[in-house]
């Protein structure tokens, strides 16, 4: 994936979505395409950080978490690699 790519500019098919089944009101297809080019990022659960990727919706929708999170995120990260 190219990472100078905006969200808009990367091409996934989404199937239609049920509103009646997404986790918050403001959820939507948008939201459905960030979450996926954000497990490929930066890793599956890695919420936090995808909160704080300006590339993605999140961080516009919900704000940015404080950076105590992000880093106790990448520390989490850093030990199941075996690296700290």
């Amino acid at each position: 994936m190219n990472p100078s790519l905006s969200l808009r500019e990367i091409d996934i098919w989404m199937p239609e979505m049920d509103q009646l089944e997404v986790p918050a009101r403001w959820w939507d297809s948008e939201a459905d395409k960030s979450l996926l080019i954000g497990v490929f990022k930066h890793g599956y659960e890695k919420y936090t950080t995808m909160r704080a990727d300006p590339c993605l919706c999140f961080l516009e929708r919900v704000g940015r978490p404080d950076d105590q999170a992000i880093d106790a995120e990448q520390r989490g990260a850093d030990a199941e690699l075996g690296e700290g």
